[in-house]
């Protein structure tokens, strides 16, 4: 039966919707309506998804709600919420034929339209402004200044070393010799290394002028150290009993040549020895052998109380090895003792200090000058005073 002949079934079937034709993407515009598809066209057509829509920018409202609920300010600083800076004029563009910025015309014309500072105004001096104003003015704190520089020398600009002036082939040529600032300097350092074992501090005070000429047996042996200060040459004992001042004069004579500039070594001779001991040890600034030269070497050498050191068989050989060197070289030497101590002292020292030749001799018998002033009062107590002096 066919489908005609049959119009109730017909009905009861929904009606199906017309197929649809797709005409694929890659068509020509050329191609003609009824040309068919291919498969490939028609399975890419299916597959292919739509196009997403494109995000819309956002709004100038949005924008303008979104700097103020997220975007912090920063904080001014201090200067510039007191005054706003002067806005810089921005500068013309200067170009050359070629097109470019010259950087000096650049550089100039930005620094001419920076702005000008105001020259100081004078401070007048306070002398003046105290006149002027008529009201005194507090005194300036002083100045902390530098310490000056020790002058360069002029020869050898503070190398310390030279080159002398001599022509090729001498021995010298080209060796380095000392300059006299170094000499000069070297020679301040020792004497200041002499000065501290030195036994010369604790008098001071003991000079010619200080000295008390008007004793008793005291006069000759003041003339006799006085020129010899004047101008030492050979050797000078001076020998007495205790207190009768030949200590004193001996340090007036190692004073008035220091002052001239030699170089001197005053020690008492117990104390020199334990210098010497002293100088074995590690910690010393001065080795032995560094000491005893200097010593030996000085230019005069005062030695005190001669002969009243232990007499043991190293100090009798220090002492021996000291005078015996210096009488050799007939060095400027001044020695203070006593008739007891000579006669204990070693035969070969003795012998040498027994030379007229060399040794000069001033026996100074004036008393003990602390057995003398034993009976005085301090000053400004009330003591009766005669023609012979204080009373006991």
């Amino acid at each position: 039966m066919s489908r005609t002949e049959n119009p109730q079934e017909d009905a009861e079937q929904p009606a199906r919707p017309a197929r649809r034709e797709t005409k694929p993407l890659d068509a020509k515009p050329d191609a003609k309506p009824d040309a068919k598809p291919d498969a490939k066209n028609a399975l890419l057509a299916l597959n292919r998804r739509e196009p997403e829509t494109p995000r819309r920018a956002p709004e100038a409202d949005t924008l303008e709600a979104l700097d103020t609920e997220r975007i912090l300010e920063l904080p001014r600083r201090k200067d510039e919420r007191k005054e706003e800076r002067t806005p810089i004029t921005p500068l013309p563009v200067v170009r050359s034929s070629r097109g470019m910025t010259m950087l000096g015309e650049a550089t100039a014309n930005y620094v001419a339209r920076l702005p000008r500072r105001s020259a100081p105004e004078p401070i007048e001096p306070m002398a003046m402004a105290s006149e002027r104003q008529g009201e005194r003015q507090p005194t300036p704190s002083r100045r902390k200044t530098t310490p000056l520089l020790p002058e360069v020398c002029s020869l050898c600009h503070g190398a310390g070393y030279v080159r002398l002036d001599v022509p090729v082939g001498h021995p010298d040529f080209g060796h380095a010799v000392m300059c006299k600032c170094k000499e000069r300097e070297i020679e301040q350092r020792e004497r200041l290394q002499m000065r501290k074992i030195s036994s010369l501090l604790p008098f001071e005070r003991c000079t010619f002028d200080a000295f008390d000429s008007t004793i008793p047996d005291t006069e000759e042996g003041y003339k006799v150290a006085l020129n010899y200060a004047q101008d030492p040459a050979g050797w000078l004992i001076l020998q007495g009993g205790y207190g009768c001042g030949k200590t004193h004069l001996a340090a007036a004579i190692a004073h008035m040549r220091e002052d001239a500039g030699d170089t001197v070594f005053f020690s008492i001779v117990p104390e020199l020895l334990d210098h010497l001991r002293a100088a074995f040890a590690p910690t010393s600034e001065l080795t032995y052998d560094a000491l005893f030269d200097r010593v030996r070497e000085t230019g005069l050498l005062v030695l005190d109380d001669l002969g009243a050191e232990n007499a043991t068989a190293w100090a009798t050989e220090k002492l021996f090895q000291l005078i015996n060197h210096r009488y050799n070289y007939r060095m400027p030497t001044v020695i203070t003792t006593n008739s007891r101590l000579m006669s204990h002292m070693d035969e070969r020292i003795r012998s040498r200090l027994s030379d007229l030749g060399l040794v000069r001799y001033v026996n100074i018998k004036a008393q003990d000058f602390r057995i003398r002033h034993a009976g005085r009062r301090p000053r400004g107590s009330a003591a009766t005073r005669g023609r012979g002096g204080y009373t006991q």
